[in-house]
């Protein structure tokens, strides 16, 4: 009969977590310090006591969570960028207000912080395409009082020279910037 570990008497759960830890890399001096045995009792109750199918089911277990996890993440990520850009605003207000007070010099860290996390939030809102780096301009120059001003000038010149102000006429006519006048 295989000796009993001490680290057998505790509850399931308990042990579960143990192996959790161990198997995220966690020595087994810290386990036996965490418990006040020592690590080499943790090593024992490990190759002896923990079965290896059982290591590979709570492997599983947290790969499984840890992919869960992820994919919750990508989900929820922007889906409240708006209200995490304003959050940070506030955040940002607030710090700046306290370093003006303060004058402590270690708000810097903090700052730099924020403006790490301002840029990983507009990067998030781009590639969901909340926002745009093009911007699209789109002008009347029919209606544009500018353009009409521009129009009635070049025209009142092109008087003086009638062949060019009917070819005047006509390209903006097949540009259908203005309407034929005779």
């Amino acid at each position: 009969m295989a000796p009993r570990h001490k680290i057998s008497e505790l509850t399931e759960w308990k042990q579960e977590q143990l192996i959790k830890d161990r198997l995220k890399g966690r020595s087994y001096d810290s386990i036996g310090e965490e418990l006040g045995i020592a690590g080499n009792s943790v090593k024992r109750w490990w190759l002896q006591a923990v079965p290896e199918d059982k290591k590979l089911v709570i492997a599983a277990k947290m790969k499984k969570e840890e992919v869960q996890e992820a994919a919750d993440i990508i989900a929820s990520d922007g889906d409240d960028i708006d209200m995490d850009l304003r959050w940070l605003l506030r955040r940002l207000r607030k710090v700046i207000e306290e370093a003006d007070e303060s004058g402590e010099p270690d708000r810097i860290l903090e700052l730099a912080q924020m403006r790490e996390m301002r840029q990983t939030l507009m990067d998030l809102a781009k590639v969901r395409g909340m926002f745009s780096s093009k911007i699209d301009v789109t002008v009347d120059l029919g209606t544009s009082p500018q353009f009409i001003m521009l129009r009635k000038i070049i025209l009142r010149v092109l008087e003086q020279f009638p062949d060019a102000k009917a070819a005047f006429l006509d390209e903006m006519q097949a540009l259908k910037v203005i309407e034929h006048q005779p």
